[in-house]
């Protein structure tokens, strides 16, 4: 019963919150620089991950395409036997035997133009016991080339090369993709990291306005005692420090919320860590020129080339199918020799099969011997062949080339889109990036005047000439100018970023390679 009674309580205590969380590890810090996050979120970033695996994928597609060019080598051997009864009294036989071995060999090859070449060797051996054969066994040996080239349909460096194009293209627009989404991750990446040093920034505010509140609360403590002021000005006084003791918590949950937002799209949410951000925001001065941001995005941008490749896409499409609405003729010819080996006999058909001199041997000639015959091209042939498919109303060619003519339009349409869209984001930018910086201007003459006013209030409440009221109300107004300050620096930082974005300058600002982000 007592050890029941201890295995319990040891349970107990090993599945009791206090001890579950003591075994929790604190987090360790993590300082990032900006360059740090970014170089992180390059590297782990998921989507990215899955955005690569689609380039490398239509790599191998192109690799595919480009295969119609590989020469295709073909190698077979046979070797058959039969035994058959005789119908012919000269076989002098009841039972004809014969033996048959072939080796044939061959290679073809596309041509440029669609059409295909092939060369093959071929060699055949046959053997049998009947008498009525002239040449037994047989060698013969023949060589040749054949050509099948389409003459319409089909014809010509584009319908042949058409999937190579294709795949190409679309490899080219998978590495655009990429290089976008490495944009847009790398803004997703500047915009939480200043999001989370302006948490930081405005929770260090806090901070300093709380330790105001709480400096005056002192004074005015101090004051209450001598009878100097009434209980209610105290009274105010703590009312503000739990209002800023609020703000400063509201702001530590908000640090948590960006800090968060960063480590997800760096793919960190499973690490223990706290990141903190080391680096403060700059505030840079940057030329503002209309058309010169704009022929730069016009450029660069990644988005664009895809709109451009995708058009060159559909132009060849276009041209292909029309070619597919035309009759399919096509060329077939061939050349080859032949020569043959073997043993020669001379039969005399007067004579008995069974009589010795039925057949005599005339010549023995060698599979060399029907090798030379082939290479000197005694034994010619050749010929020429036209085929020509017609079909009935091309309803199916037709509609392809509809469809095709149909998609160029489209790709067009969506290309002077993406120059609009591109025109009206240079715009934004510019007038984003004057009003922003204007504003950190007028944000810091707002903080250093109110400033100066709680300076001079206090003075004047050290003396008597004011009111904690109004020493409270500058101290708030001094603490949202301090914020407001800090959102407006932040904000202008954020729209530079943006500008990078915009004129696709993410990859020169951030020296970024894509090599040194690539899986080993």
């Amino acid at each position: 019963m007592k050890k029941l009674l201890s295995l319990i309580m040891l349970v107990s205590v090993l599945v009791s919150p206090g001890f579950m969380f003591s075994q929790l590890e604190e987090p360790m810090e993590k300082k990032l620089t900006l360059k740090d996050a970014i170089f992180y979120g390059l590297k782990n970033n998921l989507d990215l991950q899955i955005q690569k695996t689609a380039v490398q994928s239509n790599w191998e597609s192109l690799r595919i395409a480009k295969s119609i060019y590989i020469p295709t080598l073909n190698i077979d051997s046979y070797y058959g036997s039969s035994l058959t009864p005789s119908t012919n009294v000269y076989d002098a036989v009841d039972v004809v035997e014969s033996q048959v071995t072939r080796w044939r060999s061959s290679i073809s090859q596309m041509l440029p133009f669609g059409g295909t070449l092939s060369f093959g060797f071929n060699t055949t051996k046959s053997d049998s016991n009947s008498l009525t054969f002239s040449v037994n066994p047989s060698i013969d040996t023949n060589a040749g080339f054949n050509l099948s080239q389409p003459l319409l349909k089909n014809f010509g460096l584009l319908p042949t090369k058409y999937n190579i194009y294709v795949s190409a293209n679309n490899h080219n627009m998978s590495e655009l993709q990429l290089r976008e989404n490495i944009i847009q991750l790398v803004y997703s990446i500047e915009s939480a990291y200043w999001e989370l040093v302006y948490a930081h920034q405005s929770h260090e505010a806090t901070k300093v306005a709380l330790q105001r509140a709480k400096d005056l609360l002192k004074q005015n403590q101090v004051k209450e005692k001598v009878g100097t002021i009434a209980p209610i000005d105290v009274l105010s006084s703590k009312a503000q420090v739990a209002r800023n003791e609020s703000s400063v918590i509201s702001a530590e949950r908000i640090i948590q919320i960006r800090e968060e937002t960063l480590k997800n799209i760096l793919n960190m949410s499973k690490e223990n860590v706290t990141i903190v951000p080391t680096d403060t925001p700059e505030i840079e001065s940057v030329p503002v020129d209309f058309k010169a941001f704009l022929l730069e995005a016009l450029e660069n941008r990644p988005d664009i080339k895809r709109q451009k490749i995708n058009l060159k896409t559909n132009n060849l499409g276009v041209r292909y199918y029309k070619n597919q609405t035309l009759p399919n003729l096509r060329l077939d010819a061939g050349y080859s020799t032949y020569g043959q080996g073997g043993t020669e006999w001379d039969i005399d058909y007067n004579l008995d099969p069974l009589d010795p001199n039925f057949r005599t041997q005339v010549e023995e000639r060698t599979f060399m011997d029907s090798l030379r015959e082939v290479l000197k091209m005694i034994n010619k042939n050749y010929y020429f062949q036209f085929t020509l498919q017609v079909p009935i109303g091309f309803k199916e060619e037709r509609a392809r080339l509809a469809q095709a003519r149909i998609n160029l339009k489209r790709a067009l349409l969506e290309l002077k889109n993406t120059e609009n869209n591109i025109y009206k984001e240079v715009k934004d930018i510019i007038k984003e990036l004057e009003s922003n910086r204007k504003l950190v201007e007028a944000e810091r003459v707002a903080m250093q005047l109110v400033g100066e006013n709680l300076r001079a209030e206090e003075k004047k409440l050290s003396v008597g000439l004011s009111t904690n009221f109004n020493v409270q109300e500058y101290q708030r107004q001094l603490a949202d100018a301090e914020t407001s300050y800090l959102r407006a620096v932040i904000d202008y930082t954020l729209s530079l970023a943006r500008l990078n974005q915009v004129l696709a300058r993410t990859f020169k600002t951030h020296d970024i390679k894509l090599d040194d982000y690539n899986e080993e």
